[in-house]
This record gives structure tokens, sequence and C-alpha cells, in this order.
């Protein structure tokens, strides 16, 4: 038997207290294990939204679905509710999804085009009755629909035709006339050229130099409008149309980011970098060494009736030496009568990365790394001009990225897809 032995009153509390510590450790345990279970259960909602997100999106686009302007379509699945509208940008599409799922919340701003495949020709020159002529070091490397005339080499002042073959891949018959762009984008372009504001928007009064200006898509789109608007050393970025009922100047030091520019003339100026869309009614001019990333657009839709005379040089879209655009370069409208100078004139050096629309005529002394479309050519060498001549050019389908998406063009585009992701 063992002897008695007395135990101190203190020892009674240690015990009591490593009991309640070790309690509180395993309740503190409980409590993070089911917090950690809660945020993991969370967590995987909030992918599962997101994955969701996306996901109809790229449904909605693949089955053409909402693609009228303004359309909103609503989808619910494993109780995740999304809605999707969209509104035209400039010459390209911009839907909004929004998920959610109790009070989780997740939205995306896509900017939209349509995608290219192997149908997409390297050159469309509409049936004109004239047969495309073909100078100097000019090279056209993939599908090329022609007049029923085709094609034939020809010579500009002593320079003939220096390839092995007219056109480096398939031939096939035009129609007349250019493929057909969407409607809502001819509508959207025609009220950007009529100076359209609409009601009850948000417009900034003025812009200081060396500012810097963000708008998110989330929000409400801000008109800048003016009647001469210079944007040297002013930062844009996201939601803004600038609108000018008389020009717009954009320089080396402007920093324009997925905004739209609206005005009767635009001019860009020498070694401008930037990613915006620019519509005008009258006369856009890029200069020397600029680069605009993708996706961005130029577009002169000119009213008909509205040509006048002007010199060779001063072409309706003109795009200068060793600048590049990566996106889409348009020319619609102008008068019916026949013209004696090209309306849209892409000089030496000067390269398109995308799609170069013209319904009038083209003068191209660069290069275009896609895909052109035109009612014919023009060149011009020694104040001679040349009808349908394509002198010293390259036209290039196959380096153009497969991911590339643009204008929506009727039988030579595919399903829409995302250009780019915007904030």
């Amino acid at each position: 038997m063992l002897p008695f032995k007395k135990v101190r009153a203190g020892s009674l509390q240690f015990v009591l207290f490593v009991g309640a510590l070790i309690a509180v450790l395993l309740l503190s345990f409980v409590l993070l294990s089911h917090g950690h279970l809660l945020f993991q259960k969370k967590t995987n909602r909030f992918i599962a939204m997101v994955a969701h997100n996306t996901n109809t999106l790229k449904n909605n686009l693949r089955q053409g679905a909402g693609s009228a302007l303004g359309q909103r379509n609503t989808v619910e699945e494993n109780t995740i509710t999304t809605v999707i509208t969209n509104k035209v940008w400039g010459v390209f599409d911009l839907y909004t999804v929004r998920s959610s799922f109790q009070k989780q919340r997740f939205q995306t701003v896509a900017l939209v085009g349509h995608g290219i495949d192997e149908n997409t020709p390297a050159l469309y020159v509409a049936e004109n009755q004239r047969p495309l002529v073909v100078t100097g070091k000019t090279k056209i490397e993939g599908k090329a629909i022609l007049p029923e005339q085709g094609v034939r080499p020809g010579n500009i002042s002593g320079n003939a035709y220096f390839g092995d073959r007219l056109i480096y891949g398939k031939v096939e018959k035009s129609r007349p006339g250019l493929p057909k762009m969407p409607t809502g984008i001819t509508d959207n372009i025609r009220q950007l050229c009529a100076a359209f504001v609409p009601n009850s928007v948000q417009t900034l009064s003025g812009l200081a130099k060396n500012t810097e200006y963000t708008n998110s898509f989330l929000e409400p789109t801000l008109y800048v409008v003016g009647d001469a608007i210079d944007l040297s050393a002013i930062r844009l970025t996201g939601n803004f149309v600038v609108m000018a009922t008389r020009e717009i100047r954009v320089d080396a030091s402007s920093n324009l980011k997925d905004i739209v520019l609206a005005a009767p003339v635009i001019s860009v100026q020498d070694n401008t970098i930037g990613r915006f869309q620019a519509i005008a009614s009258k006369r856009i001019s890029v200069g020397k060494g600029c680069l605009l990333n993708y996706p961005s657009s130029l577009v002169v839709n000119e009213k008909s009736g509205s040509v006048q005379k002007q010199l060779l040089d001063a072409a309706p879209l003109s795009i200068g030496p060793g600048s590049t655009v990566k996106g889409t370069v348009i020319y619609k409208g102008g008068s019916r009568e026949r013209t004696f100078y090209p309306q849209v004139k892409v000089h030496q050096k000067a390269v398109v990365i995308g799609q170069l629309y013209c319904e009038k005529t083209l003068e191209l002394k660069g290069e275009v790394v896609g895909s052109a479309y035109t009612n014919g050519f023009m060149a011009i060498e020694n104040g001679s001009i040349y009808q349908n001549h394509i002198y010293n050019a390259t036209i290039q389908r196959a380096p153009l990225n497969a991911q590339f998406a643009g204008l929506g063009l009727e039988r030579y585009t595919t399903e829409k897809k995302v250009m780019t992701w915007l904030y």
C-alpha cells in the first residue's frame, strides 16, 4: 500500500489550466477545419462560376445566339445564373457576361470578332470585267478570288513581273461587289460618323494634358465631345468614345488603349503606338513608323457624293511607310463616279496584319498578312495611273495567326470568338 501523500492545490490548478488549454486548442482546430472546409467549398463554387461564365459565353458564340444588337440572354445551370448582353463597340461586338450564385458575383467583358478558316481567301477582287495585272516584285500567296478575266503579268516603267507563278494558290471566280459586312456594324459606323451622341450619357468637358483617364467597361461609356480634339500627352484607357465635329489628332505622346475615335478627319502622327479604333467620314492618315496593336481598326465611311478632287497622295485612308496596323482597315461608301486616285493607300514597308476591306480602289505598295478585299487595284508611278494593277506588293494568308478574329464577312468568316478580354 502506497503511503498517503499530499498534493499541493496549485498542482490541481495547473491540471485544470492544461485541460482548458487543450480544450481550446482542440476547439480551435475544429473551427479551423470547419472554416477551411467552408472556404474550400466557397472557392470551388467560385471556380465553377468562373468556368461556367466563360463556357456560357463560348457556347453562345459558337451557336450564334445573341448576335442581335442589344440582345440579352439568361442561362441557368446548377443553380448558377448567367446573363449575357452585347452591343457594338466600333466595328466589333462587346459582350458582358454576369454570373451569380447566391451572394457571389462574377463579371467578364470580351471584345468579340469573327474567326477565319481555310476558306478565307488571301485576296478577293470583285467582278469588274478587268483582269488583275501583277507587276514588279508582287507576290500573292493563298487562295485568290478574282474576276472572270483572271490574272496576267504586266509591266510598269520597265518593271515586269518577277515571279514564276502569277498566284501561289488556288484561284476562284468572284462576284460583283464585296462580301457584305454585318448590318449592326455598318449602322454603328454611320451613327459615329454622324456624330450621334446617345441621350443621357456621361460626357467629359475637357481633357487635361499629362493626365491619365481610365473607365471600366463594366461602367457606363464616357464621351469626350468637341470641335477639334488634340490628344497629345493624354492617356485614355477603356470605355471612352472621343467624338469631334471637325478633327482628332493623335501623336507619339498619346497613350490610347481600347477607346473609339470618331470624327470627319483623324490624323495619327509619326511613331504613334496604341490600340484603338478610328472611324472617320472623310479621311484618316497614319504617319510613318506607327504601330497600332491588335485589335485596332481604321474605318473611313464616305458619304455618297462627298468625294472631291484631291491630290494623288491624299487618299481618304492612308497608311504611311514603315507603319503596322494589326486588326482591320476598312473603306466604305463614297461617290459612285469613277475616280482617278486610290481610296486606300498602303505605302512601301507598311504592313496590315489582319483584314483590309476597300469598297473602291486600293493602291498597295506594302504588305497584307491576312486577307485583302477590294473592288479593284490602282498603281500610280511617274504620274501615270494603271487600273487594276498591283505593283511590288505582298499578300500572304498563311502567316496570319489562326486565333485572329476580326470583321464578319458573309461566306468568308466563321463563328464568333473572343479577340481580347477587357476590364
